[in-house]
């Protein structure tokens, strides 16, 4: 009888899929100095994690720059 457990794999981590692929594009775009997306992925990261201060922080920082590039 074949028998399947759950994985401890990333990809079986629902953060994976609610918020974290978008933390990371808007921190990638942060850094490769393309604000704008920054911003957009930072508020699509904060919609699925409304209560993450670290991505609050974040937001604040891609806002910021995108000011100062106007």
């Amino acid at each position: 009888m074949l028998v399947l457990k759950r994985q401890s794999h990333h990809l079986v981590n629902p953060s994976v899929w609610e918020w974290w692929g978008f933390d990371l594009i808007a921190l990638s775009s942060y850094h490769l100095g393309n604000h704008d997306r920054a911003v957009q992925f930072g508020k699509l990261a904060l919609d699925g994690s409304p209560k993450d201060e670290r991505l609050t922080r974040n937001m604040v920082h891609y806002l910021e720059a995108n000011k100062q590039k106007e």
